[in-house]
């Protein structure tokens, strides 16, 4: 039986709705956690500049929020770094929506809203253990241009920057 017919659909929207910040930051500290070791700091770290972003309300930055079941599942968003620099921040999808795709069409379309509102390079930083992200940014064009081992989030990890000139 096809149970892709009665599974329920994904929602991708931009509208920040109530809850939303501190799901995004729940989830990473969540997930990051679970998979990856990552302690509490990991929280502290991600809440300013996600708060900040919404303050913004910038036209020149975007969020893509993916809702499954119910409720938010994913992220990616694409904010200024500066006016011709964008920076892609807080890519995530929970574990029932990976593997089917949705990934690489969030990074394109981030990449094609950079490109569509005249930024010339997107950087991004990542960690070390998150392989399968870092393998769809270098399927995008990425390229690292920096990795350096720190202490931070509680582990001895690699701190990379990845960029892409439009």
């Amino acid at each position: 039986m096809d149970t892709s017919l009665t599974s329920p659909p994904v929602i991708i929207r931009h509208d920040l709705r109530p809850g939303d910040l501190g799901r995004i930051i729940y989830l990473h500290g969540v997930l990051y956690f679970q998979e990856h070791q990552f302690d509490v700091s990991f929280e502290p770290y991600m809440a300013p500049p996600v708060v900040a972003f919404a303050a913004r309300r910038d036209p020149q930055e975007r969020i893509w929020l993916v809702d499954y079941e119910g409720e938010l599942q994913g992220t990616i968003a694409m904010v200024r770094e500066t006016d011709d620099t964008a920076r892609l921040r807080w890519f995530l999808l929970a574990p029932p929506l990976r593997g089917r795709g949705l990934g690489r069409q969030l990074v394109t379309a981030a990449v094609h809203f950079a490109q569509d509102h005249d930024y010339q390079r997107i950087v991004l930083s990542t960690a070390g253990p998150l392989d399968p992200a870092k393998k769809l940014y270098t399927d995008a064009g990425f390229r690292c241009t920096q990795a350096k081992k720190q202490r931070i989030w509680g582990l001895d990890i690699a701190l990379e920057d990845y960029e892409l000139v439009l």
